[in-house]
């Protein structure tokens, strides 16, 4: 088997957090998604756990977490009640100094991407009411081969109603970590907690690609379709599917 690497590295303060420790997506499956039966029969029974591209969703790739409490305040009267966003830490851990800032790379609540600089127009900028982007500091450095690359995104099929960073893809080897920008969608006070899935990691290899446009003929749709509801079950499981390995 051709496996590949992925490393997740970080100062010894973070390290010896285990709870702060990067997972592979399938640590963090939803209660919703395994309360749902496992039909024994897909075509008769449709439910979601029959959909093998949804069950891949949740289980590939790997989880980043939030390394310190992190206190939102977006939109909310400031002292002068004047609406406003700004974020706050822990006054013993602000207290600790820059040294601990940057060994564990967090925000301390004044590091954010100006307006100006994704304009107005932009749709993140008007969900997060117009006020600057702020970044969630990442603790880990990524680690893939040399002609690979890592896309960071929201997690896949696990809605977050607080907030949302903001996708990109980084090619390797990258020795630095990866911060993400993100708006926020909760108004109000609230905490991201220590220790919450913030990001979904995937590696993949940067390959070109040419777009190509083509017509099926009725006959190659008749054809799929009677293959597929010609089964009870397991037809894309068994004809299609390849089961891959995050570990």
């Amino acid at each position: 088997m051709n496996e590949r690497i992925i490393t997740f590295s970080a100062h010894a303060l973070v390290l010896s957090d285990k709870t702060l420790h990067p997972q592979p997506a399938k640590m963090h499956i939803p209660d919703w998604y395994k309360a749902v039966p496992n039909p024994q029969y897909p075509s008769l029974q449709r439910t979601i756990k029959a959909c093998k591209p949804f069950l891949d969703s949740l289980t590939a790739g790997y989880i980043i977490k939030n390394t310190v409490d992190q206190k939102i305040n977006f939109n909310v009267p400031d002292p002068d009640g004047k609406l406003n966003t700004w974020v706050e830490i822990s006054k013993d851990l602000e207290s600790m100094g820059d040294f601990i800032k940057t060994v564990v790379n967090f925000n301390k609540g004044d590091e954010y991407h100006d307006i100006s600089q994704i304009g107005t127009g932009c749709p993140y900028a008007q969900k997060n009411k117009g006020f600057g982007i702020y970044k969630i500091l990442n603790a880990w450095t990524v680690h893939v081969p040399k002609d690979y690359a890592v896309l960071y995104m929201p997690l896949l099929n696990r809605p977050e109603d607080r907030f949302e960073i903001l996708s990109g893809i980084v090619d390797g080897p990258n020795p630095l970590p990866t911060n993400f920008p993100c708006y926020f969608k909760k108004q109000g006070t609230w905490v991201l907690e220590k220790g919450e899935p913030i990001a979904a990691v995937f590696p993949f290899k940067k390959e070109n690609w040419k777009m190509k446009v083509s017509e099926k003929t009725e006959f190659d749709h008749t054809l799929t379709s009677f293959r597929y509801a010609s089964k009870l079950r397991k037809w894309y499981e068994d004809k299609l599917w390849k089961k891959i390995k995050w570990s």
